[in-house]
């Protein structure tokens, strides 16, 4: 009978666990909620034109989001006529049209081959082209019907034909971006841009054979950046120039220069001679035989082109191209030489959600990829508003009291005042365009930034601001060869770690380090410390409490601990992607840190070292709000993250549906309520016992409900009776 009533209190939950609350939560409860999209936009990243079986002529029109869609226009009366999800992608930028008029579409970052079927409005996912790439830069169809794709970050080329992919492998050593491709039938020559730096290479299919053809003197471009061939001419655009390389597709003789604006040429003209182009904000015709340009008569309004094709209307050829990513295009007939500019009605979309931190006003700043809004979150309004004109933002710091912002592609630091467009104090330069982590050192008037190269430069740096002064100093290879990822500041010292992918392959040959430097001393030297975890390639996050140092590393997370100098590490995940930005941590107010690894959310309690995962998939970044509040995001939506905070009452933690509790003063009954309705009496309660109350029944002198059937009898002489304030109640809601 003992064992029996002890083990039934114990399911019943009945007696009242004392708990105090201590500086770390052990509770495991937690409740994620969706905050909403914080930015929309409608953003076209490239496009092209063709015709179906029955004549219509279309613009198929590549548009971020998340995911990516595919938005098909009647280029004539300017509706839309069908719109696909490229489901895994939120990004586009190869698409293409083959001879049967199919388009064949890459996607980023799933590395996804999709093919769309204008006649059946028809989306096909087709999967992933190769397994160590994540975007598919440009398409190319040969006159067999082949399908051939240039990937990154494997600088390789695949080949899809009779529902099967085939890795081509890469296209020249060390070159790990496959920007571009043009194809030559005649010599069944496939050329492919590469970068970085920038490299031409003619790939001859059928004999495997593989040339560079670009000519030394722009080799220090970043990557040829798009590849046409017409009419036996090979066409190079360089990336960030406005300059196109001609070359002959079959000698591979060098022809020249070409000033152009647009994302490359046309094909050739019906006429056989003539290939177009934009420049100057006009539409520019060259003709292949004599070289001479004439522009068109009326101008683009302020745009160039982003894409050029030719399609038929009935008897007529056109010229259609996307101009600039708002969704202006433009028709010209190429017999009348009639030029029209216009606008298709873009479908808007959540817009992938890059980067987020908490600013110095309590409200989240969430920073978008690609398009230059920045989403602002209001927590305490719970509203969403915008800031235009920004940019990517890698990273966020606020040293006192001002917010600054590190912006992709310039290499750009900020300082905004909300709600008006950033101020741009200066650029790094020194072959630096990702400022990846900046973190502010209180007690001091210094902004550290920790730097990621442009692609073809080696080795990242690590940059000062002064913030009173306003001047600026760039410490270039500060770890020589590796990129400054994650950086915090704890005590007088600022913190930092590195990745060995800073423009160099030294998988292998190097390791990611952890040092430290005096954050008075900005010029002085640093300090590498001893990390002891094996072979680091990345050490992707620093955080910082009142005693340790907290990281993440190829997906473990660590803590360092300056005193001691060791390090304790637990896996979060087994394999990490990326070169840099993958991962993210902050100390909770619970004394827990919090972070996200290759899509997992996770805690680990810095005492015991216990980790929990809170979810598996699609977390990717999160700040901590000034409201306590863990905020991440996923894709094109903000959560947030809330701990279950316990809501006591005295000693004892008041749960949802009590109403009261009972302390015993004297000895008294704990009853149990038979299955007929009477009573029987369970045990003697002892004083100094409380109970939570659930329930007030009006039978004897008043029973009280404490859970699992069992009650106690209302008696002021050895019960006491208490109810909690609404304040109280209020908190449990």
């Amino acid at each position: 009978m003992v064992k029996k009533s002890v083990f039934f209190l114990m399911l019943a939950c009945v007696f009242l666990v004392f708990s105090q609350i201590g500086s770390v939560s052990a509770d495991s409860s937690y409740q994620i909620s969706k905050v909403g999209k914080p930015i929309t936009n409608s953003t076209a990243i490239t496009a092209v034109s063709g015709n179906d079986a029955e004549g219509n002529a279309y613009m198929y029109i590549l548009l971020q989001g998340e995911p990516a869609q595919l938005a098909v226009f009647d280029l004539f009366n300017k509706k839309m006529v069908d719109q696909k999800a490229l489901a895994g992608s939120s990004s586009g930028w190869a698409i293409e049209v083959d001879e049967k008029g199919e388009v064949w579409i890459g996607g980023t970052p799933s590395n996804k081959l999709y093919k769309y079927n204008p006649n059946q409005k028809k989306l096909t996912d087709l999967g992933k082209a190769t397994s160590g790439s994540t975007s598919i830069h440009d398409i190319e169809v040969d006159h067999h019907g082949n399908v051939y794709g240039s990937t990154s970050y494997e600088g390789g080329v695949f080949k899809y034909s009779g529902g099967k992919f085939q890795n081509l492998g890469q296209a020249a050593n060390g070159k790990t971006i496959g920007r571009s491709l043009a194809y030559y039938p005649a010599t069944n020559t496939m050329f492919v841009g590469v970068g970085a730096n920038a490299d031409l290479i003619a790939w001859n299919l059928s004999s495997n054979a593989k040339k560079s053809i670009l000519p030394q003197q722009y080799k220090n471009a970043t990557s040829v950046y798009d590849l046409d061939q017409a009419g036996g001419v090979l066409f190079a655009k360089l990336e960030n120039k406005q300059t196109i390389l001609m070359f002959d597709a079959k000698t591979y003789k060098f022809k020249g220069e070409l000033t152009a604006k647009s994302r490359g040429v046309s094909k050739l003209a019906p006429n056989g001679k003539d290939v177009y182009f934009t420049n100057d904000y006009h539409l520019q015709k060259m003709d292949l035989q004599t070289g001479k340009v004439t522009a068109s008569r009326k101008t683009l309004q302020g745009t160039e082109a982003v894409s050029l094709d030719f399609v038929k209307k009935g008897s007529k050829t056109y010229l259609a191209g996307l101009l600039g990513n708002t969704g202006t295009f433009f028709t010209y007939d190429v017999a009348s030489e009639e030029l029209v500019v216009d606008h298709f009605a873009l479908p808007a979309a959540g817009v992938p959600i890059y980067n987020l931190a908490a600013g110095p006003d309590g409200n989240i700043y969430i920073s978008s990829y690609v398009s230059d809004k920045m989403g602002v979150y209001h927590p305490q309004s719970k509203t969403f508003s915008s800031i235009s004109r920004i940019g990517q933002v890698e990273s966020f710091a606020t040293v006192n009291g001002k917010f600054y912002l590190g912006v992709y592609p310039a290499g750009v630091i900020s300082e905004l005042k909300a709600p008006s467009s950033p101020t741009q104090l200066f650029t790094i330069g020194n072959g630096q365009n990702r400022p990846v982590a900046m973190t502010g050192v209180k007690g001091t008037n210094y902004l550290f930034i920790g730097t990621h190269p442009k692609n073809g430069e080696i080795g990242g740096s690590l940059t000062i601001y002064d913030t009173i002064a306003r001047n600026h100093s760039v410490r270039r290879n500060i770890v020589k060869d590796q990129s400054i990822i994650s950086l915090t500041a704890h005590q007088s010292y600022v913190y930092g770690g590195t990745s060995i992918f800073s423009g160099k392959n030294l998988e292998g040959k190097q390791n990611a380090i952890l040092f430290r430097m005096k954050s008075s001393s900005p010029a002085g030297k640093i300090e590498i410390l001893p990390l002891g975890i094996k072979n680091p390639r990345m050490i992707h996050a620093l955080a910082a409490d009142a005693k340790k140092i907290y990281g993440l590393s190829d997906g473990n997370f660590f803590s360092y601990d300056p005193q001691t100098k060791k390090t304790q590490t637990v896996n979060i995940v087994k394999n990490t992607s990326g070169r840099f930005n993958n991962g993210t941590l902050v100390i909770g107010n619970d004394g827990l840190i919090y972070g996200t690894v290759e899509g997992t959310l996770f805690s680990v309690h810095p005492g015991t070292f216990k980790k929990e995962i809170l979810k598996s998939t699609g977390a990717e970044r999160l700040t901590k709000g000034a409201d306590g509040v863990i905020y991440f995001t996923s894709k094109d939506e903000l959560f947030s993250l809330k701990a279950h905070q316990k809501v006591m009452w005295g000693k004892t933690e008041l749960l949802k549906g009590q109403i009261g509790k009972v302390t015993i003063k004297q000895a008294a009954a704990l009853w149990k309520r038979n299955d007929d309705g009477t009573l029987e009496k369970e045990r003697t309660l002892k004083p100094g016992e409380e109970f939570r109350v659930y329930r007030y029944l009006a039978e004897k002198s008043g029973l009280y409900g404490v859970g699992g059937g069992l009650f106690i009898e209302k008696n002021s002489a050895s019960v006491h009776y208490e109810t909690p304030s609404k304040s109280k109640l209020a908190l449990l809601k």
